[in-house]
């Protein structure tokens, strides 16, 4: 028996279209074309955000060191007026110190009397090895003195001569040392004058 196939005819549905081969292929080739401008689109876009980012850090790193700079200047300004304040400010309270502490050696002086023996052997310990002493204090202050001098003497153990005298003209807390090695004049208006110096200094660094 013979079978015969028969071939049915190809119908296309309501808008459906032949495409032909050589149509195929170019459809095909658009297609291409169109996936590789969306990659290029893609990288396009892609680099032009990091060139943004570029930019935007350049200019921050730009801004950050202008920024810097202006800082910089400021706190320098700063330190300078903060400086001249400093010595300002000395200048303005050393004339007080210096008053406050004349004052507070009177009133030491005047309750406490005998604070003229700290005041002596404070003096005396640059010259404790001389040979020839004598020492000068004020008409008030030498019974203090005289009380304490088998104490005082015995500092200077390599003392030939050793004496205790009143002088008028000393100031308020002063004394005066006469030595083999030299004389100690320990007035307070001198202690006034190096702390002067002393604040002058820390004013003024070299």
């Amino acid at each position: 028996m013979l079978n015969i196939s028969q071939k049915r005819p190809f119908r296309l549905e309501e808008g459906q279209k032949i495409i032909r081969h050589h149509e195929w292929q170019e459809l095909l080739t658009l297609d291409e074309l169109i996936q590789k401008a969306e990659e290029e689109l893609k990288e396009a876009r892609a680099k032009l955000a990091l060139d943004r980012i570029d930019e935007e850090k350049k200019g921050f790193d730009e801004g950050f060191e202008k920024g810097e700079h202006v800082f910089f200047k400021h706190m320098k300004l700063f330190e300078e007026k903060l400086k001249e304040l400093r010595i300002e400010m000395q200048r303005s309270v050393l004339p007080i110190a210096v008053k406050a502490t004349r004052k507070i050696v009177a009133k030491e002086l005047e309750t406490a009397p005998e604070t003229i023996v700290d005041i002596v052997m404070d003096a005396i310990k640059p010259v404790l090895t001389s040979k020839v002493v004598r020492i000068f204090v004020r008409k008030e202050d030498f019974e203090f003195i005289d009380k304490e001098k088998p104490h005082i003497k015995a500092l200077f153990e390599a003392a030939e001569s050793f004496m205790i005298s009143i002088k008028e003209d000393l100031e308020v807390g002063s004394c005066l040392i006469e030595t083999d090695k030299g004389v100690i004049n320990s007035t307070i208006d001198l202690k006034l004058k190096a702390l002067e110096s002393a604040f002058e200094r820390i004013g003024n660094p070299s």
